[in-house]
């Protein structure tokens, strides 16, 4: 894998985490949003779609673990 590829996909899972973190802090999704989109700068490789689906992905994975 090459050096870029390897980097991009650590910045990825360092927005998952982030967006792990903040969703525990937050009561409301539209709360969590505004929050995660603060770190999407370390996923400025994907759309914005791609972005969405990790921010969205993310807060249902984190709250069907905490309900």
């Amino acid at each position: 894998m090459g050096k870029m590829k390897a980097l991009a996909m650590d910045m990825e899972e360092q927005f998952i985490d982030k967006c792990g973190e903040i969703a525990g802090e937050c009561e409301t999704f539209a709360e969590y949003v505004e929050r995660a989109v603060l770190f999407d700068n370390l996923v400025i490789h994907l759309d914005k779609e791609e972005v969405a689906d990790i921010i969205s992905e993310t807060w249902d994975e984190f709250w069907s673990k905490h309900r």
